[in-house]
């Protein structure tokens, strides 16, 4: 695969048991396959959005990215993962950010979002 590898973690360690453990394991995969990593820990609920934001701006950048991988590591709910604050983000709002519309740079090639959380 040519091209850059990116991956996002965002990992609430909070009152998660293992959590730093499973960190660890997925840095050194991404690292073995030449990922770039932007690591998220503990974010407060209202801060998810914009640092997914902010990861997707650096992705929309002209560089030649060859995939995405997202993985979302949370408390949840159906279709919604909680930060610090356990307020909601929904799951729809966050895969609409790297859309086809909203992400142009990133169509026709693979993004995968990988989601670790309980569902209620």
């Amino acid at each position: 695969m040519s091209g850059k590898r990116v991956a996002f973690l965002l990992c609430v360690k909070e009152n998660r048991s293992g959590a730093e453990g499973d960190l660890q394991r997925l840095r050194n995969l991404l690292d073995y396959f030449q990922f770039q990593i932007e690591e998220c820990i503990d974010p407060e609920d209202e801060n998810i959005l914009l640092e997914l934001e902010r990861f997707r701006e650096k992705v929309k950048k002209p560089q030649n990215v060859s995939c995405v991988f997202i993985f979302l590591m949370a408390h949840g709910k159906e279709n919604t993962i909680f930060g610090t604050k356990k307020i909601g983000v929904e799951l729809d709002k966050i895969f609409d950010m790297f859309n086809n519309e909203q992400c142009p740079d990133l169509q026709n090639k693979p993004k995968a979002f990988i989601i670790q959380s309980c569902r209620g």
